[in-house]
């Protein structure tokens, strides 16, 4: 996958994301994975971000549930799509799993950013492929 190239399924822009920094396919998130692909970091030039908070019931996965939802939109800078979104639910920050005041749940644990960004609205394509179509 060090190869691979991501860009905008809709408008064609490349979006500069680093293969090495996708999460293993087998790591556990509260909201969970489907249909995403997870990156630990991004080019936030190639992204426009807005805040997404709503106070409504909300249904992830049957262990990641609540009633006010709190995450960050990410659009393509070019065209504006929904490519996907940031979620408070990657890595502890701390190595203490209940929490830095001892509290437990995840909620309390300071954690690191994800992003999630849906598979529908990423193109992927061979580097070599990329150089030739920019040509």
């Amino acid at each position: 996958m060090d190869d691979v190239v991501f860009s905008c399924v809709c408008c064609g822009a490349l979006l500069n994301l680093d293969p090495s920094n996708v999460y293993p396919a087998d790591t556990y998130f509260e909201a969970g994975n489907k249909g995403t692909i997870s990156f630990t970091a991004i080019d936030d030039t190639k992204f426009r971000q807005e805040r997404d908070k709503r106070i409504f019931p909300f249904f992830e996965t049957i262990d990641h549930w609540g009633i006010q939802r709190d995450r960050i939109k990410l659009l393509c800078i070019s065209c504006g799509k929904l490519v996907g979104y940031i979620y408070k639910d990657g890595p502890a920050i701390t190595d203490n799993p209940t929490g830095q005041y001892g509290f437990g749940p995840s909620q309390v644990v300071p954690r690191l950013p994800r992003y999630r960004l849906k598979i529908k609205a990423l193109h992927q394509s061979r580097a070599g492929a990329a150089a030739q179509q920019g040509k």
